[in-house]
């Protein structure tokens, strides 16, 4: 059986992933097929969502860096 997982959201510095696994709820609704066919159409946008996803956290966590190194 395929299995739909949403892989790797975000990677953050090459090391810390946020993954979440689709796969138990969308059988339990029985809607593996329609799943496939919305993960193949989106599939080639996924990568430039995780980059964009990628650039706001790192942006935050430097400036919430920043602004905890300047307080002290």
């Amino acid at each position: 059986m395929q299995k739909i997982t949403y892989l790797t959201l975000v990677q953050f510095e090459g090391s810390q992933t946020l993954d979440i696994n689709l796969t138990p709820l969308i059988e339990q609704l029985g809607v593996l097929d329609k799943a496939l066919e919305v993960t193949a159409k989106y599939e080639p946008m996924l990568s430039q969502l995780a980059n964009e996803l990628l650039d706001v956290i790192k942006d935050a966590a430097e400036e919430k860096l920043r602004s905890e190194v300047n307080v002290d």
